[in-house]
């Protein structure tokens, strides 16, 4: 009878561990919820900073808002090494902020430094022959006292 009696207090030793085994599981599964939770929190947060900063994907809703950029100056009146580096700091700052397509940056700093050269060659037509230019109408008109013919 005492064989009995051990067995049975095994027996009951071993019930308690496994009831203390089963609460442990339980306990694990819960906090294995938790972390789950919380890193499908942090995964959404990720993908937020992403699209916000523009390297994330397009799914979802959140779009950046569109900031109004004001338009870099023109190149200035001189041929300086100091207006021209100028004049590149601006569009790069203007870039970078638009994020424009390569070519639309192509176009745009083409198009504003041919505006340059357009304002400077008259100005220097102006200045070689002492006379005014005046565009009429898209031609020009040479005009000896500066003012509009009338």
């Amino acid at each position: 009878m005492a064989n009995q009696s051990g067995i049975n207090n095994w027996m009951e030793a071993m019930e308690a561990r496994l009831r203390r085994v089963e609460e442990l599981v339980e306990e694990i599964g819960c906090l294995t919820d938790a972390v789950d939770f919380k890193l499908e929190a942090l995964k959404t947060g990720l993908r937020l900073v992403k699209k916000v900063v523009g390297i994330g994907g397009t799914e979802g809703s959140v779009v950046a808002p569109k900031v109004q950029v004001p338009d870099p100056k023109l190149f200035g009146s001189e041929w300086s090494a100091k207006e021209l580096e100028n004049f590149l700091w601006d569009m790069k700052t203007y870039f970078q902020v638009t994020r424009m397509s390569d070519a639309e940056k192509v176009s745009i700093t083409t198009d504003r430094l041919a505006d340059f050269k357009v304002a400077n060659d008259l100005e220097q037509r102006n200045d070689d022959s002492g006379c005014n230019l005046i565009d009429v109408g898209g031609t020009s008109q040479r005009s000896d006292d500066g003012d509009r013919p009338n």
